[in-house]
């Protein structure tokens, strides 16, 4: 199959009955793509809505916008984005089983205008799996390859693989591989049925115990049963033999695990013996019954159970089971629609309890919510299929559900964390309307997940529409409006609206002030945000003074020591900065750091936090030997309470590099950089935000050097990514572009650096504004490259702009203004 990927045709669909194997197939051919740097994405096609949601997922990765997809037909967006996405990808579409849910409208597929189309490009290769292989359906530019089942002999050799020569002969075995159709699901579940019960321990003294005798049980008087039907009539087989053996509750246990999600699912965290024995469905179960079911069903291949060994008994790795969609299909169907009620709220409620133990911020959980985030997700929505569900479940479900969101986003999964809560937000506006707590409160979210991705404006637009409904609903002085308020203010600040966002904070501030008094921590923490909006400002005396009144209430209220207290007080170090007060700076850093180490000790995350403070602002001042010193100390306190792999242990690697990048020391730099960034890689993923900020240093360090080539690649590279996960327009991605429009002058590529230069210029303007600092900048830099292209009118129309905003924004006798206005002052000079 995978020589077949390389071949002409660039779709591909893998076709035959259930449990055929296509699905093992494709994620084989996806794990030698990826193996291969392919850029690959899986879609599960088993509903419509499963699907939409996935392609619009891969949509956003591939570069195209929320305005894009929403404007007009997804799937032209979905392709005009992939024609130019670069690289090598796979895009798998598992479970296509209705092809026509494949098209937009009836007939599209085979149009080739649906959601896979003739059209892929050189790099670009598509795998679909399906039960149906109607050639009308697919159109004649797919290549179909159907699932032979396995010939009688391949099919007894699985049979005589599992039981050896004690349940008959070959010829025998080869029989009843024929009346099992070749089926490979069905051929390993009686294969580890007969395997039981041909060297059980049990005395049955009516097991099947031969090839022959098992084949009379399945056909009986009939003829041989096909597809789903058969794999039922045989696993109810194994089912039966497990209630003779006294595991009662196999049964049960087999259909709650089938109402989970087609994941592997992490059985020591979802099955709690306690919770299930309260049930009148488990009554009596306990954790040694529970362990034997699952052996049991991993032994008659109804489940693929992970299992623990003695060398992994101190091991973190999470355990995991899996149910074969064709036998989950068929104990869902077997389960009493009011037994299946019970078992989603067992699942609820366990899962519940789980997520809130185990918060989705703290990396050392992530193992588990990587397993543990498509089950609360699929539970979530399958709440609809039930009437009268309490309340009290609907909320859990919906708190793990954004629980599950929050750590999509912490993984730098900012689309996919987009498309969950979006379908989340929906489900709860059907259920509970639009103004209950739980929408808004998602809505919320979705805000602050638009933000993180780039999209400022609409992020704003939530924030707006949420706020409003909120002072209708809640009131203005309810405290959920004014936090509301204050992540306005602070959303207004990151798009540069600062006399919005200090109108928006001082009016947040004025309603907390008269509702929860002035020591109020709410009431602190909207005048604390104030402080920083003052700052973006350029106030930094009127930030200072807020900043000032914050930490005096808190030391009133809480106690000088207090976390709180202290953490403000790091935060005004950046306005003594601002102010030039660098001694002042210094001395608070290290009066802090005692502090903390005397209340708290040297290994607190927060000490540590303010070492790191303290390291960057000896960094600032050109200190690198200090500055070296004090990132090692931070380092080696992070690698003893985090470990070598955590995030904040690598990020602290990645400051010490960057001052020695400072310091002139670009081989040791340029060694650390590409040693984090393996680890990142490795622990956080290529996508992750963190990683591609380790990437972009390492590209500015290329540059350094004169490494030019190597660089371009580099930031092309950190672009690509930024693009897929930030979003086009997000200041991080402007960033990269701009790195590698400097980049591309060096390397002769004017027309390209030139493009680049007037594009970070259009997405600054558009993001935050022609008046913005980073714009004018962008706007300078444009300017310088013109004009050393000694394209001087041009550079001069683009250097008055520049002079323009900063007489606006910075006044006449700014450094910056100043610089501009003799730069003009000497093109004047050489057009005389």
């Amino acid at each position: 199959m995978l020589s077949d990927v390389n071949q002409s045709k660039r779709v591909h669909v893998i076709h035959g009955l259930g449990g055929s194997g296509k699905t093992a197939v494709a994620l084989d051919v996806a794990a030698t793509a990826s193996s291969r740097n392919f850029h690959v994405w899986w879609i599960n096609a088993g509903d419509s809505a499963l699907l939409a949601a996935g392609m619009h997922a891969v949509a956003r990765q591939v570069g195209a916008s929320a305005e894009e997809l929403g404007q007009g037909n997804a799937s032209d967006v979905l392709w005009n984005h992939l024609q130019r996405f670069p690289g090598n990808w796979l895009l798998v579409v598992d479970n296509a089983d209705n092809p026509n849910l494949l098209g937009e409208a009836p007939g599209a597929l085979s149009d080739g205008t649906g959601w896979i189309r003739p059209t892929v490009p050189e790099q670009g290769r598509v795998l679909a799996t399906s039960r149906d292989a109607t050639p009308e359906l697919w159109g004649s530019w797919c290549e179909l390859h159907v699932m032979d089942m396995l010939a009688p002999d391949d099919g007894a050799q699985v049979l005589l693989d599992h039981t050896g020569n004690r349940a008959g002969s070959r010829g025998e075995a080869a029989a009843l591989a024929t009346i099992l159709g070749g089926l490979p699901l069905a051929l390993r579940i009686a294969g580890s049925y007969l395997a039981e019960t041909t060297s059980s321990p049990w005395p049955e003294a009516d097991a099947i115990k031969s090839f022959s005798q098992y084949s009379a049980s399945i056909v009986g008087d009939f003829p041989p049963p096909g597809g789903e039907q058969l794999i039922e009539r045989v696993w109810q087989l194994s089912i039966s033999l497990l209630e003779k053996r006294g595991l009662l509750h196999a049964v049960s246990l087999l259909e709650l695990l089938s109402n989970l999600a087609d994941a592997p699912i992490p059985y020591q965290t979802v099955l709690e013996p306690g919770l299930l024995a309260r049930s009148a469905t488990f009554q009596g179960l306990d954790g040694p019954q529970l362990w034997r079911i699952l052996q049991a069903l991993n032994n008659l291949a109804m489940i693929d159970l992970v299992l623990p060994s003695a060398a992994d008994a101190s091991s973190d790795e999470v355990l995991t089971l899996r149910v074969h969609p064709l036998v989950r299909h068929a104990a869902r169907r077997a389960a009493a629609s009011g037994n299946r009620s019970t078992y989603i709220s067992l699942l609820v409620i366990r899962i519940g309890k789980v997520t809130s133990d185990v918060g989705p911020t703290l990396q050392e959980g992530w193992p588990r919510w990587q397993y543990l985030t498509p089950h609360i997700l699929h539970l979530f929505h399958i709440l609809d299929d039930f009437t009268g569900v309490p309340d009290e479940l609907t909320a859990i479900a919906g708190s793990a559900a954004l629980a599950a969101t929050r750590y999509l986003e912490e993984r730098g999964l900012y689309l996919q964390a987009e498309v969950e809560l979006r379908s989340i937000i929906a489900a709860q506006q059907r259920r509970l309307g639009d103004e209950s707590d739980d929408v808004l409160e998602g809505r919320h979210r979705l805000a602050h997940i638009l933000s993180q991705r780039g999209n400022l404006e609409e992020a704003r637009n939530e924030h707006v529409s949420v706020l409003k409904t909120a002072r209708r609903v809640r009131g203005e002085d309810a405290p959920y409006t004014l936090n509301l308020r204050q992540c306005l203010g602070s959303l207004l600040d990151l798009q540069g609206k600062y006399e919005e966002a200090e109108a928006e904070q001082r009016l947040a501030l004025e309603t907390a002030r008269r509702a929860l008094g002035e020591d109020h921590v709410q009431t602190l923490n909207i005048r604390h945000n104030l402080g920083h909006t003052l700052r973006s400002r350029g106030k930094p005396a009127e930030a200072a003074r807020e900043h000032l009144v914050v930490i005096e209430a808190q030391a009133r209220t809480m106690g000088p020591h207090h976390r709180k207290t202290l953490k403000t007080r790091e935060c005004y170090t950046l306005i003594l900065e601002d102010l030039g007060e660098y001694d002042a700076v210094e001395n608070e850093l290290k009066e802090l750091t005692l502090i903390r180490e005397r209340r708290f000790g040297n290994e607190d995350l927060e000490t540590i936090g303010v070492r790191t403070s303290y390291a960057g602002f000896l960094k600032s001042r050109g200190r690198y030997e200090a500055a070296k010193e004090e990132y090692g100390k931070v380092i080696a306190s992070r690698r003893s309470v985090l470990g070598e792999n955590h995030r904040l242990t690598l990020s602290a690697r990645h400051h010490l590099a960057d001052v020695l990048t400072s310091s002139g020391e670009l081989e040791e730099a340029e060694t650390e950089h590409r040693s984090v960034l393996e680890a990142e890689r490795r622990v956080l993923g290529d996508d992750h935000p963190g990683t591609l900020q380790t990437r972009y240093c390492l590209s500015g360090l290329l540059q350094q050097r004169g490494e030019y080539e190597a660089a371009a690649a580099e930031y092309r590279v950190v672009l690509d990514g930024r693009r897929r996960v930030l979003g086009e327009r997000h200041p991080n991605t402007v960033e990269a572009l701009h790195g590698l429009a400097h980049v591309l002058e060096h390397t002769k590529e004017h027309d390209e650096a030139q493009a680049a230069h007037q594009e970070v210029l259009r997405f600054a303007a558009e993001v935050v504004g022609e008046d913005h600092p980073r714009t004018l900048r962008m706007r300078s830099c444009l300017a310088y490259f013109l004009l050393k292209r000694r394209n001087y009118d041009v550079a001069r129309l683009e250097f008055e702009k520049v002079l323009s905003g900063y007489l606006r924004v910075l006044g006449v006798e700014h450094p910056h203004t100043v610089a501009v206005q003799r730069i003009l002052e000497k093109i004047a000079d050489a057009d005389d």
